[in-house]
């Protein structure tokens, strides 16, 4: 790994492209608005990160069925109220029409007043 931060930066990136599925970080709320999305987005979801990216663009919670919604946000609401990782499953709709089971593992990201940040 590079000492320098452009490249630590360029190092993140290259190890970032080559994931298998998708790596992100979003708003704490129920429509996931992403913050950042890595290339694997495409692959998983047929849309490129850029899409959807940000509060006015299609959200990566739209794209969960509607029947996995809130059953996958209760499970990181109640895992995030415990300090604890999360770790569920749900499907969501490529850009192709196909269903994808996702497995998102993840935690939240708390501000130093102790409030959920993402």
């Amino acid at each position: 790994m590079s000492s320098n931060p452009q490249g630590q930066l360029n190092d993140i990136s290259s190890l970032l492209g080559k994931l298998p599925g998708m790596a992100y970080r979003s708003a704490f709320e129920p429509f996931r608005t992403l913050r950042f999305a890595s290339p694997g987005c495409y692959t998983l979801t047929g849309y490129q990160p850029g899409e959807l990216i940000g509060e006015e663009k299609l959200s990566f919670g739209d794209l969960i069925k509607p029947d996995d919604r809130r059953s996958s946000w209760q499970k990181i609401m109640a895992a995030a109220s415990n300090g604890r990782p999360y770790n569920v499953e749900y499907r969501i709709q490529h850009r192709n029409g196909n269903e994808v089971w996702v497995r998102d593992s993840g935690q939240a990201v708390y501000s130093t007043e102790g409030s959920w940040r993402c």
